[in-house]
Formats: structure tokens, sequence, C-alpha cells
């Protein structure tokens, strides 16, 4: 079984849940700028794009006034994002083992720090890539060839841990190895992966 010394993650749907309290909002929103009913799991697109291109994919007029007003019932939702079981446990054990961490997601600055910051994780990441340090975002690989330029590491020993279609396209596309994290996975029929994580736990058998 092969070792890493690497490991980089997505957050949302990898590391927190995040879907209801993105998704609801948006359903709210639909309904009051467009008058329009979606249901929930034709909005599950959305979980892994930066919040402005879901926008644009469902032909918002005002994508920026429109994303305001998103970002304020997400944060407003109170529910909020939580860690996926023992997550917290198994990164301090990784770090605990000298494998380096890393973070690439489509997260904007501000989003992290409400949704993040407040796990105590972010002590345990060496890099964090998110939507507004790089021009092109997931499934195109510039966020993880940047990390890894960042971070100094082998892509040969190194895996990326996500929940999406464009986490493991980009993967691909960068020519790393990609670790499904099958827990938070709404649509896993186009993800050929390497590696299929029933729970975070299993990570630890490829440290």
């Amino acid at each position: 079984m092969k070792k890493y010394k690497s490991v980089i993650f997505d957050i949302d749907g990898t590391i927190l849940d995040t879907a209801k309290m993105n998704l609801i909002p948006l359903m709210k929103l639909i309904k009051e700028e467009k008058n329009k009913d979606m249901d929930y799991e034709d909005l599950l697109f959305a979980l892994g794009l930066p919040g402005k291109k879901t926008l644009e994919q469902l032909e918002f007029e005002n994508v920026e006034k429109s994303y305001e007003k998103w970002v304020r019932y997400v944060n407003e939702y109170e529910e909020g994002a939580t860690l996926y079981t023992n997550m917290d446990k198994v990164i301090k054990d990784i770090h605990s083992k000298n494998v380096l961490c890393g973070i690439v997601s489509s997260k904007n600055k501000s989003q992290y720090e409400i949704d993040f910051m407040p796990t105590g994780l972010h002590d345990y990441m060496n890099v964090v890539i998110l939507e507004n340090d790089t021009k092109n975002h997931k499934p195109h690989p510039e966020p993880l060839e940047k990390i890894i330029k960042m971070m100094e590491i082998d892509k040969e020993s190194t895996i990326y841990i996500g929940d999406s279609v464009g986490d493991y396209k980009c993967a691909k596309a960068c020519n790393i190895d990609f670790g499904l994290a099958s827990w938070g996975a709404v649509d896993a029929k186009n993800i050929d992966a390497q590696i299929i994580l029933e729970k975070p736990e299993d990570l630890l058998k490829f440290i």
C-alpha cells in the first residue's frame, strides 16, 4: 500500500459539512430573485464551484449583488458548518506524524474565516490556497500546482482529498493521486478515484 508524505484537503464536503447551509439559502435566493422553485438535488452541482460561478450558471442578472445576499443568508443559517465526525482527530494525527498538510478550496477568504477558522485546524495547515489566490479554479490544475510549488513537495508522494468531480479532475490534471471523501460526495458516478475513503479515519492507512 502506497504511503503519502503530503496530504492536501478540499474543505466543503471533505472537512466540513456545508451542503445544507449553502444550498437552502440558495434555494431561498432563487425563489426571491427569479421567482422559481428549484429542488435541493438540482443544486448539488454548486457544491464544487466558487459561489459567483454558481450564480453565473444559474443566469442571475446581477451576480455581485445576488452573491452578497446569498452570503448573508448562508451566514444567518442557524445550523452553520460542522466538522465531519473525527475529522479534527485525523488531521491532528496526520500532522503529528510529520506529514505536511495543506488546503485547496473554492472558498473565498472571508468565508474561510467564518467557516473554517473556528475549527482550530488552520494551525495544522502548511499552506492554504483559496478562490482569491489563483486566476483559474478547479477543475483547472492551477490551485494544486501552486500549493505543490509553495509547499515544495513531490507530486508522487502527495494525495488530494476531495468529494466532487471538480476535485477529481483537478487532481488528475495536476497528475497527483486522488482520494474520494465518500462521506461528502453527492455525485460520484463520474469519479474514477484511485482511493475511496468511507470515513475520515481511513486516510490514516495511507500515511
